[in-house]
């Protein structure tokens, strides 16, 4: 079961729709983001569409508490970053693009400034999201930070 959540490829090609390769900018919502502090997990993407997926990454990322969802016309992303030993990193869903059938998902990641104040402690940045079902597989690309 630990297996169908990690990663952002999805095996159900159901609802892919040819898109003559016209990006569309999709909307989505930010459900929580910051600086995860439980054990570390692997920087990766979880793409979760029912909620026993939900149900399942909540008991990995505890940081999600008792949040709850429903999937009939909703999916959420969550994008996670490499295990930080300071404060001061961030990752960022800056877009979200539909795209030759799939969906192409930019991140921004910062790392703290120098003039920043940081505690050392373990942190982990995520960012998660939702946005209405599309069932395609998902790629994620980082951009520069400005």
């Amino acid at each position: 079961m630990l297996f169908s959540l990690i990663g952002c490829q999805s095996d159900d090609k159901e609802g892919v729709k040819v898109d003559a390769g016209i990006p569309v900018e999709l909307k989505f919502e930010t459900l929580k983001k910051g600086e995860g502090t439980n054990k570390a997990i692997s920087a990766t993407c979880y793409v979760l569409r029912n909620n026993q997926q939900w149900n399942d990454f909540k008991e990995i990322a505890k940081m999600f508490g008792p949040v709850s969802m429903e999937f009939d016309d909703t999916e959420v992303i969550v994008v996670f970053d490499n295990a930080k030993e300071t404060t001061g990193y961030s990752i960022e869903i800056k877009s979200i693009v539909k795209v030759n059938g799939k969906l192409i998902v930019k991140v921004q990641k910062e790392s703290p400034t120098s003039d920043e104040e940081i505690a050392v402690r373990l942190t982990q940045p995520y960012h998660g999201v939702t946005l209405r079902r599309t069932d395609l597989p998902v790629v994620v690309e980082e951009i520069a930070p400005l």
